[in-house]
């Protein structure tokens, strides 16, 4: 099935004429995302903006994967953009459905690509029909309601079962395999630069990270970012079905000293399951770092050293 358990969105980077913040949205329900200035979430959870709220376009756009609720929720951005570059796309239908249209390479399926597919999940208001508004029905009211709750319920079912359209299954495949291309050259792409600690050294803290992430999760874990203002010094989660590990990401061109192991030690005294906990540098570490982390059992890992190979 499509879209069974998460969905992919597009958000509008507005930033305030005021403070000059940053946020992206609207969602579906209207609300918006705090963003840091390097575009990557503040939160987890998008928040109410006064009507009064003066906001200016970037033309930036986001493309984001989600899935989960509340704490539970998990964000992982896909693509960022400028929307006054127009791409143009190729006519011919005898090119990759890539060069045709706008593919994305997440998992998910974009509104386009529903739109390409013939898949529709049923209409929006038949789904508010059989959830929220019975609930708000039973739990405003004073009672005699409850047959009106029913009956909403069933009018949202009879909505969703009258549009929800499941699609072509040829054209859901043409669109899977053009996914399938895009991480493969992305893929390649990465590895390709990966191997240069020049391209190493061009990458922002941010850009760091999700360098990082793609490199672990090339061999085998499963990476979650954390968002920057709750990750309690946390910048990556990743685990397999033996180990469960905290990462901290330093992308500085020096050797880390012992503060940041320190840090770790302390962050990792915060989580109440056991985890492991790694430094992520791109340059090596101090003698005094690598004593500490020894005695306190924190895995250094260098992308030069360890990843490259090269010399300290």
């Amino acid at each position: 099935m499509v879209n069974e358990d998460g969905f992919l969105a597009v958000l509008n980077v507005y930033e305030y004429a005021s403070s000059k913040r940053l946020v992206a949205g609207p969602c579906a329900d209207g609300r918006f995302f705090d963003l840091n200035r390097d575009f990557s979430f503040a939160a987890r959870e998008p928040l109410w903006l006064s009507r009064e709220t003066k906001l200016r376009d970037t033309y930036c756009r986001i493309e984001v994967e989600s899935h989960g609720i509340g704490k539970a929720r998990k964000l992982k951005q896909v693509r960022i953009w400028n929307a006054n570059k127009r791409h143009e796309f190729s006519v011919d239908p005898n090119v990759p459905l890539e060069l045709r249209m706008n593919v994305s390479p997440s998992k998910y399926f974009s509104g386009e690509e529903l739109a390409f597919a013939g898949v529709s999940p049923g209409h929006p208001m038949g789904l508010s029909l059989v959830i929220p508004v019975p609930i708000a029905l039973l739990a405003f009211s004073q009672g005699g309601w409850a047959e009106y709750a029913v009956l909403a319920s069933l009018m949202g079912f009879l909505v969703l079962a009258a549009t929800w359209r499941p699609g072509s299954k040829e054209k859901i495949a043409q669109v899977i395999e053009a996914k399938d291309r895009l991480r493969c050259a992305k893929k390649q792409q990465f590895i390709q630069n990966a191997s240069s600690l020049e391209w190493w050294k061009t990458l922002s803290g941010v850009e760091f990270e999700n360098a990082v992430a793609m490199l672990f999760c090339d061999k085998g874990y499963l990476v979650e970012f954390t968002p920057r203002s709750s990750d309690g010094g946390v910048d990556l989660k990743m685990q397999t079905e033996e180990s469960r590990v905290l990462v901290q990401c330093k992308a500085y061109g020096k050797n880390v000293g012992v503060a940041a192991v320190r840090e770790l030690i302390g962050v990792r005294a915060q989580f109440d399951d056991p985890h492991e906990a790694w430094l992520v540098s791109l340059a090596g570490f101090s003698k005094q770092a690598e004593e500490l982390a020894s005695r306190n059992g924190i895995k250094l890992f260098s992308i030069a050293q360890h990843h490259l190979n090269l010399q300290s």
